[in-house]
Protein backbone atom coordinates (compact mmCIF):
# COMPACT_ATOMS: atom_id res chain seq x y z
CA UNK A 1 0.00 0.00 0.00
CA UNK A 2 1.61 3.36 -0.80
CA UNK A 3 1.20 6.70 1.13
CA UNK A 4 -1.88 7.82 -0.94
CA UNK A 5 -4.22 4.73 -0.25
CA UNK A 6 -2.99 5.09 3.74
CA UNK A 7 -4.44 8.70 3.79
CA UNK A 8 -7.36 7.58 2.31
CA UNK A 9 -8.56 4.66 4.10
CA UNK A 10 -7.06 7.15 7.87
CA UNK A 11 -8.99 9.64 6.17
CA UNK A 12 -12.48 7.51 5.61
CA UNK A 13 -11.69 5.60 9.05
CA UNK A 14 -11.58 8.82 10.91
CA UNK A 15 -14.81 10.19 8.67
CA UNK A 16 -16.59 7.59 10.05
CA UNK A 17 -15.48 8.03 13.45
CA UNK A 18 -16.60 11.20 13.35
CA UNK A 19 -19.86 10.46 11.66
CA UNK A 20 -20.39 7.53 14.69
CA UNK A 21 -19.58 10.21 17.30
CA UNK A 22 -21.41 12.87 15.70
CA UNK A 23 -24.66 10.52 15.91
CA UNK A 24 -24.16 9.54 19.62
CA UNK A 25 -23.29 12.82 20.41
CA UNK A 26 -26.56 13.88 18.61
CA UNK A 27 -28.60 11.16 20.18
CA UNK A 28 -27.45 12.15 23.35
CA UNK A 29 -28.58 15.83 22.87
CA UNK A 30 -31.82 14.85 21.34
CA UNK A 31 -32.49 12.63 23.74
CA UNK A 32 -32.39 15.28 26.04
CA UNK A 33 -34.65 17.74 24.42
CA UNK A 34 -36.92 14.88 23.73
CA UNK A 35 -37.24 14.59 27.62
CA UNK A 36 -37.31 17.79 28.12
CA UNK A 37 -40.03 18.06 25.73
CA UNK A 38 -42.61 15.71 27.38
CA UNK A 39 -41.75 17.38 30.32
CA UNK A 40 -42.92 20.43 28.65
CA UNK A 41 -46.03 18.84 27.69
CA UNK A 42 -46.49 17.61 31.06
CA UNK A 43 -46.44 20.44 32.78
CA UNK A 44 -49.35 22.12 30.15
CA UNK A 45 -51.42 19.45 31.01
CA UNK A 46 -50.86 20.30 34.90
CA UNK A 47 -51.57 23.79 34.24
CA UNK A 48 -54.79 22.93 31.95
CA UNK A 49 -56.30 20.60 34.93
CA UNK A 50 -55.57 23.15 37.48
CA UNK A 51 -57.07 26.03 35.64
CA UNK A 52 -59.84 23.53 34.82
CA UNK A 53 -60.25 22.71 38.90
CA UNK A 54 -59.92 26.61 39.69
CA UNK A 55 -62.29 27.59 37.17
CA UNK A 56 -64.88 24.34 38.96
CA UNK A 57 -64.18 25.82 42.35
CA UNK A 58 -65.09 29.15 41.15
CA UNK A 59 -68.38 28.04 39.64
CA UNK A 60 -68.93 25.75 42.80
CA UNK A 61 -68.21 28.85 44.86
CA UNK A 62 -70.57 30.70 43.09
CA UNK A 63 -73.31 27.84 43.24
CA UNK A 64 -72.81 27.46 47.36
CA UNK A 65 -73.60 31.32 47.50
CA UNK A 66 -76.59 30.53 45.76
CA UNK A 67 -77.91 27.61 47.61
CA UNK A 68 -76.63 29.00 51.00
CA UNK A 69 -80.01 29.79 52.43
CA UNK A 70 -81.29 26.96 51.20
CA UNK A 71 -78.54 24.39 52.74
CA UNK A 72 -79.04 26.10 56.00
CA UNK A 73 -82.71 26.00 55.91
CA UNK A 74 -81.96 21.99 55.55
CA UNK A 75 -79.60 21.53 58.26
CA UNK A 76 -82.46 20.97 60.92
CA UNK A 77 -84.25 17.92 59.13
CA UNK A 78 -82.32 15.17 60.67
CA UNK A 79 -83.10 14.97 64.05
CA UNK A 80 -81.01 13.90 67.17
CA UNK A 81 -80.94 10.79 68.53
CA UNK A 82 -80.76 11.12 71.79
CA UNK A 83 -83.70 14.20 71.95
CA UNK A 84 -86.68 14.04 69.70
CA UNK A 85 -88.80 16.54 72.26
CA UNK A 86 -88.26 18.58 69.38
CA UNK A 87 -90.46 16.37 67.47
CA UNK A 88 -93.18 15.96 70.21
CA UNK A 89 -93.28 19.10 70.66
CA UNK A 90 -93.93 20.35 67.04
CA UNK A 91 -96.34 17.53 66.68
CA UNK A 92 -98.38 18.27 69.68
CA UNK A 93 -98.31 22.19 68.76
CA UNK A 94 -99.86 21.08 65.47
CA UNK A 95 -102.53 19.32 66.19
CA UNK A 96 -103.50 21.24 69.14
CA UNK A 97 -104.21 24.07 66.56
CA UNK A 98 -106.31 21.80 64.33
CA UNK A 99 -108.43 20.49 67.24
CA UNK A 100 -107.14 16.67 66.91
CA UNK A 101 -106.80 14.86 70.38
CA UNK A 102 -103.15 13.38 69.66
CA UNK A 103 -101.48 10.39 71.36
CA UNK A 104 -98.13 9.04 71.09
CA UNK A 105 -97.83 5.07 72.01
CA UNK A 106 -94.31 4.53 71.30
CA UNK A 107 -90.58 5.59 69.95
CA UNK A 108 -88.32 3.15 68.99
CA UNK A 109 -84.95 3.69 67.47
CA UNK A 110 -84.34 1.70 64.48
CA UNK A 111 -80.19 1.68 62.67
CA UNK A 112 -79.90 2.01 59.17
CA UNK A 113 -79.78 -1.48 57.52
CA UNK A 114 -77.93 -2.70 54.82
CA UNK A 115 -80.85 -2.11 51.54
CA UNK A 116 -82.85 0.89 51.62
CA UNK A 117 -82.23 2.12 54.83
CA UNK A 118 -79.24 4.23 54.64
CA UNK A 119 -80.18 6.77 57.77
CA UNK A 120 -80.51 5.60 61.53
CA UNK A 121 -83.98 6.52 62.12
CA UNK A 122 -86.81 6.10 65.33
CA UNK A 123 -90.33 5.27 64.69
CA UNK A 124 -92.95 7.29 66.16
CA UNK A 125 -96.21 5.61 66.74
CA UNK A 126 -99.32 8.09 67.39
CA UNK A 127 -102.86 8.11 67.07
CA UNK A 128 -104.99 10.91 66.05
CA UNK A 129 -108.77 11.43 66.68
CA UNK A 130 -110.80 14.70 65.16
CA UNK A 131 -112.51 15.89 61.67
CA UNK A 132 -111.54 14.16 58.92
CA UNK A 133 -109.96 17.88 57.10
CA UNK A 134 -108.34 18.39 60.52
CA UNK A 135 -106.42 15.07 59.46
CA UNK A 136 -105.57 16.07 56.15
CA UNK A 137 -104.50 19.21 57.41
CA UNK A 138 -102.12 18.10 59.93
CA UNK A 139 -100.88 15.51 57.65
CA UNK A 140 -100.07 18.71 55.18
CA UNK A 141 -98.37 20.33 57.81
CA UNK A 142 -96.11 17.66 58.78
CA UNK A 143 -95.44 17.55 54.84
CA UNK A 144 -94.17 21.09 55.30
CA UNK A 145 -92.80 21.05 58.04
CA UNK A 146 -88.75 21.18 59.61
CA UNK A 147 -88.09 17.58 59.51
CA UNK A 148 -86.95 14.24 57.52
CA UNK A 149 -90.01 11.51 58.04
CA UNK A 150 -91.17 8.92 55.79
CA UNK A 151 -94.80 7.68 56.45
CA UNK A 152 -94.66 4.21 57.33
CA UNK A 153 -98.45 3.23 58.47
CA UNK A 154 -101.29 4.83 58.23
CA UNK A 155 -105.02 3.51 59.21
CA UNK A 156 -108.19 5.79 59.32
CA UNK A 157 -111.50 4.61 60.50
CA UNK A 158 -114.70 6.42 61.12
CA UNK A 159 -116.17 6.75 64.58
CA UNK A 160 -119.51 5.61 63.12
CA UNK A 161 -121.34 6.22 60.46
CA UNK A 162 -123.30 9.39 60.86
CA UNK A 163 -120.46 11.34 62.60
CA UNK A 164 -117.29 13.13 60.53
CA UNK A 165 -115.09 12.58 63.23
CA UNK A 166 -112.06 9.92 62.46
CA UNK A 167 -109.18 8.33 64.23
CA UNK A 168 -105.84 7.69 62.51
CA UNK A 169 -103.43 5.43 63.70
CA UNK A 170 -100.15 6.74 62.10
CA UNK A 171 -96.18 4.78 62.08
CA UNK A 172 -93.99 7.69 61.26
CA UNK A 173 -90.35 7.21 60.47
CA UNK A 174 -87.92 10.85 61.56
CA UNK A 175 -84.59 10.51 60.17
CA UNK A 176 -82.14 11.32 62.47
CA UNK A 177 -78.26 12.30 62.12
CA UNK A 178 -75.58 9.80 62.45
CA UNK A 179 -74.36 9.60 66.24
Amino acid sequence: MNNSNKKYILTIGLIVLAIIALVFLSFFFLSETMQNSQDLVDIRKEIDYNRQKVVSLNVFSESYHKYEPIIQRTENVLIDPDSPVEVVRFLEEATSDLNLSFSISSISSSPARRGNDYWDSFLLSASAEGPLNSLIDFLEILEKGYYLFELSDMSVTKRSSDSEIVRASLTIKFFTEKP
